[in-house]
């Protein structure tokens, strides 16, 4: 155990765990003086470290009447002659900005106590004091963040987002300085389907656990969470002794690239397909004679090229996907794939048609095909008896209904690719794209989307 720097903490270096106890709230002197002088005997024999815990006003209370103390001031003077006569170091609670100041001269360490250990401002007073701090239950408060958004580098993000905050708010350069010493933001990778809410076996699921529960959720019992962060971190975060698949490596972005290319790509460009052509699992889809073609063509045709990891190494990834879309206990309806289906098409496709087209000299036409499908779908109406509601930022909505109202398959083409609010680019400019998904949105439109599916399969 490493060594604390607290004024008159005995047996600091017996190898012990530290032990902070004393009575839960300051009742008298008499009392807590009795309180220590049993456990110092006792600590002192058994060389534990030892601070005396005392709080000069309790305030977490159940019931409005209950006692909560004799007086601040009162108090704390008690509980400083505590640590005075028997030389240990004292510590006590506080729960405002206001009484770590006070607390901080007569307490050796100020105590957050759990429920308020996530607010900011009252951390940041208890650090100006140069007290030393415990956090009650700081597990609450771990100084390790690992966000899991599917986004690049997301702990590089969410670290910007922190350090703009510490701006924002006007927390210091104390407070800084801890943050960036102390804390860590590691960017991390999850990767497990997770179709959401079982509503076609809900009635099943609810009658075997016997409680009325809306928010269960199902998923696939494959996973993997990856997270850039030293090895020592597995020490403080051992997920593995728990049977969990987690990974401390150097970098996640090839396990990201390769994710998010060969299963996320997929899901985005056989949604669109799949569901025009009536199909409505992802299972369905990979298992249907035409459009399980498709799947194959978009993911070892197309996207797999484009990644520079080992070829066995990913043909091996990509077959392990197409059997996690194949689980026959996962109902993934693609209509929930297909939330916000642009903002996904341009992370998880676009960089792999860009690089395809690099490198082959063509466009991948798979790939392509599924951004026709997204603005087919966009164009709503009903397929068969059901009504299609995409669901998307309002702005690109409202872009899609207006293209399409013009009549003109060209026009849509055009203005789609042209929407830099969408792409961050004009994609008009990326050669031979633009024409190319107005051939398959006219295709769609005379033939349907199984028909055109057939064009581009062997």
């Amino acid at each position: 155990m490493r060594t604390l720097d607290i004024p008159r903490l005995k047996n600091n270096d017996s190898g012990n765990f530290f032990l902070l106890a004393g009575p839960c709230v300051i009742e008298g002197e008499e009392m807590a003086l009795s309180i220590a002088e049993t456990i110092v005997k006792i600590c002192d024999r058994l060389q534990i470290p030892y601070i005396f815990k005392g709080s000069y006003r309790k305030a977490n209370r159940s019931r409005i009447d209950s006692f909560t103390g004799i007086g601040d001031e009162k108090a704390l003077k008690i509980l400083q002659k505590v640590g005075r006569e028997f030389d240990i170091p004292v510590v006590t609670d506080i729960h405002t900005e206001q009484e770590a100041v006070l607390a901080a001269e007569y307490a050796d360490v100020l105590q957050i106590p759990a429920f308020l250990c996530r607010q900011t401002e009252l951390l940041a007073a208890a650090a100006k004091t140069q007290k030393w701090i415990n956090i009650k239950k700081g597990q609450f408060l771990s100084p390790d963040a690992m966000p899991c958004e599917l986004i690049f580098h997301n702990g590089v993000e969410l670290k910007k987002c922190i350090e703009q905050y510490i701006e924002l708010w006007q927390l210091g350069a104390g407070f800084k300085n801890w943050f960036e010493t102390a804390c860590g933001v590691y960017p991390t990778l999850v990767d497990r389907i997770v179709p959401g809410y079982p509503k076609d076996t809900i009635g099943q699921i609810l009658d075997k656990i016997q409680i009325e529960d809306k928010l269960v959720v199902k998923g696939e019992i494959f996973h993997l969470w990856v997270i850039e962060a030293p090895a020592s971190l597995a020490a403080e975060f051992p997920a593995d002794k728990a049977g969990l698949n987690v990974l401390f490596v150097p970098s996640e972005k090839p396990y990201h690239e390769r994710k998010v290319t060969l299963l996320n790509g997929p899901h985005t460009v056989l949604s669109p397909v799949g569901y025009l052509s009536g199909l409505d699992t992802v299972r369905e889809i990979v298992e249907d004679e035409v459009t399980g073609k498709f799947v194959r063509k978009v993911m070892f045709e197309e996207l797999l090229s484009t990644l520079d990891l080992p070829q066995a190494e990913l043909e091996a990834f990509a077959n392990a996907v197409l059997d996690r879309f194949r689980n026959p206990f996962v109902k993934h309806f693609v209509t929930s794939i297909m939330l916000n289906s642009f903002p996904k098409f341009k992370t998880r496709d676009l960089p792999g048609l860009k690089i395809y087209l690099e490198r082959k000299g063509v466009l991948p036409e798979g790939i392509v095909l599924g951004l026709a499908g997204i603005i087919t779908y966009y164009k709503g109406g009903k397929r068969g008896d059901v009504e299609i509601v995409p669901n998307d930022d309002a702005a690109i909505v409202d872009l899609l209904k207006k293209l399409w109202a013009t009549g003109s398959i060209q026009k849509v083409a055009e203005g789609v690719m042209r929407a830099e609010f969408i792409w961050g680019e004009d994609l008009n400019k990326v050669p031979g794209l633009t024409s190319k998904v107005a051939q398959f949105l006219t295709s769609i439109e005379v033939k349907g989307m199984l028909a055109t599916v057939k064009t581009i399969v062997r």
